[in-house]
């Protein structure tokens, strides 16, 4: 038989490794001129509760993106800033839309797609750096911006958000 200190230690083990952490997790988009940062949580997913969100109701549990190089998503320009980073629900109850909501100033509305992933129990992100086009082979300069693919997944849903790093006008 065990003492009474090792089982304690072999019940802590226990617990710590079958408990589900819901952790804070971050990426860093590192563009040719710039970086931007992207933090959340590992929520877990319910699908009830997403099916009471309204149309028009922007969704996102404290996801925040922080960037410090202009971006753009498609036409759409995005100042360099903190933004809390939201999905909104259409009218026909998809999610069309990623929602960029700055501290102050209007919120800033971006097209997102639809992509084929297996189902994720808690919210996760993978980030895909496409690089950045340069002067030539071999070379580092570069003469446009990184483009990203920010892919959300959260149970049945995901979607995927195309940025691009715009490049100041002197290193361009």
């Amino acid at each position: 038989m065990y003492p009474l200190p090792i089982l304690d230690v072999l019940l802590a083990l226990l617990i710590s490794v079958s408990a589900h952490p819901h952790n804070s997790k971050a990426f860093v988009l590192a563009g040719a001129k710039g970086k931007a940062t992207l933090s959340y949580m590992t929520l877990p997913y319910n699908p009830e509760a997403v099916k009471t969100l309204q149309p028009g109701t922007d969704w996102g549990p404290g996801i925040q993106l922080d960037t410090q190089m202009d971006m753009t998503a498609g036409d759409v320009k995005i100042p360099a800033a903190s933004y809390q980073l939201l999905v909104r629900r259409a009218q026909d109850g998809e999610f069309k839309e990623a929602v960029l909501k700055p501290g102050d100033g209007e919120e800033i509305v971006l097209p997102i797609k639809t992509f084929q992933a297996a189902v994720e129990e808690h919210l996760i992100f993978r980030v895909v750096n496409h690089g950045y086009v340069t002067a030539g082979f071999g070379s580092t300069e570069a003469v446009d911006g990184t483009e990203f693919s920010i892919m959300m997944s959260f149970g049945d849903l995901h979607r995927r958000l195309d940025l691009k790093e715009v490049l100041p006008a002197g290193d361009r």
